[in-house]
């Protein structure tokens, strides 16, 4: 049996016990589904199947290396172990911990992993996916601002066993710099997520929903040079191939042995759920626009 570590939390529906404290994290407590341990970490995986420039992947097993920060190892869908590097970046390890490691784990433990947002409306989960600056984090910002309370962002985890639920992730959002102008934030007033980035923590506070939300809609936003916001709601197979646009890190579930797994459920949602496709301008994000049309188009 493991040894008790100093801290609880709850993130991702799971209980983890930690050797490294999370400053943004919810406390938690009950027996834990996670184990994250400092210890050695070896410099490669002898049987990895996939490599790449900061990981090696293996079945049921991830491997990390971040330069200045450290080694991550991530097995079983149940334990991470941290080599920390001589004076990392606690800010900088603690959210690679808690984005592509835990992203790695959810993958190991068979919950499929979108690139993306999610927020809690009165209907169910609507998740905002697609690559990295697309706008998720910043429409996901904006219907915070109008009340909805959020779910997930970066990693957005579904529970595909039965209900198709979205599971609640990180109590906050990131920004950088420009979405928090969008966003009419003060810079000054918030923490950096790391002090060389301008990128920026927006805690949640009560806004965060921290219970499982059933699926109600994903829509993919990707910009564009229209001038104009539009939706376009996708069908059949096109449902999957957007899908498949949105995956979060899909060569770590590849090279771990869940590619197909992740590929039955995609197809699930596609089956289950309204799938759009959010063109949205990309030199100007047209915000309260665009949100007004996602919010019209959810309600509907």
């Amino acid at each position: 049996m493991l040894a008790e570590s100093p801290f609880k939390y709850r993130a991702f529906d799971l209980n983890i016990s930690s050797e490294i404290e999370f400053a943004d994290l919810r406390r938690g407590c009950g027996e834990p589904d996670v184990h994250v341990r400092l210890g050695r970490v070896p410099e490669r995986l002898e049987n990895a199947t996939v490599a790449g420039v900061f990981y090696q992947a293996a079945p049921r097993q991830l491997l990390m290396h971040v330069e200045s920060v450290g080694r991550f190892v991530v097995t079983g869908g149940n334990r991470i172990t941290v080599d920390a590097a001589p004076g990392a970046d606690t800010e900088m390890l603690s959210l690679l911990l808690a984005g592509p490691a835990f992203g790695a784990l959810l993958q190991q433990r068979r919950v499929l992993t979108l690139h993306g947002s999610a927020i809690r409306t009165v209907d169910g989960a609507v998740v905002f996916a697609g690559s990295s600056g697309s706008g998720k984090s910043t429409i996901a910002a904006a219907f915070h601002r109008r009340g909805y309370p959020v779910l997930a962002d970066e990693i957005c985890p579904v529970d595909t066993n039965g209900t198709l639920r979205v599971l609640p992730a990180n109590p906050f959002l990131m920004l950088w710099a420009d979405a928090a102008q969008v966003l009419g934030l003060n810079e000054a007033l918030l923490r950096r997520a790391r002090s060389a980035l301008r990128k920026y923590i927006l805690p949640l506070g009560d806004a965060f929903a921290a219970e499982p939300v059933p699926l109600r809609a994903v829509y993919v936003l990707e910009p564009s040079n229209e001038r104009k916001p539009a939706l376009l709601r996708s069908h059949g197979l096109a449902k999957i191939r957007l899908l498949n646009t949105a995956l979060y890190r899909p060569h770590f579930a590849e090279g771990m042995g869940v590619g197909r797994q992740h590929s039955r459920q995609v197809a699930e949602v596609a089956r289950q759920t309204k799938v759009v496709l959010v063109k949205r301008p990309g030199a100007t994000f047209h915000l309260e626009e665009l949100v007004d049309l996602v919010a019209a188009d959810f309600t509907e």
